[in-house]
């Protein structure tokens, strides 16, 4: 996930909507998409592992989906919530 938000990162900045950071990633944007290729070839090398890594990426297609509607299921009381300090003028930040 952190990749994917990185390639929009660089995509909005090329289109001037954001301003990239000072630091940056080295060889990006290759290097997120290397990463993205390696993470996909590792899940599938997994599933080719009988019996455990089928199970672990059997699995995952439960577990992903799952979380997912929790987030959906969240999200309108944790937007209120920042709404609600937002106006307030309190930092956003839980911690």
């Amino acid at each position: 996930m952190i990749m994917l938000c990185h390639i929009a990162l660089v995509k909005k900045s090329e289109r001037g909507q954001l301003q990239r950071p000072s630091f940056r990633m080295p060889f990006a944007p290759y290097s997120s998409w290397f990463v993205l290729v390696a993470l996909v070839f590792i899940v599938v090398l997994m599933a080719f592992d009988n019996p455990v890594g089928t199970w672990t990426v059997a699995g995952l297609l439960v577990i992903i989906p799952i979380l997912i509607a929790g987030w959906y299921a969240c999200r309108g009381r944790i937007n209120a919530i920042a709404a609600e300090r937002a106006a307030a003028g309190q930092d956003a930040a839980i911690f």
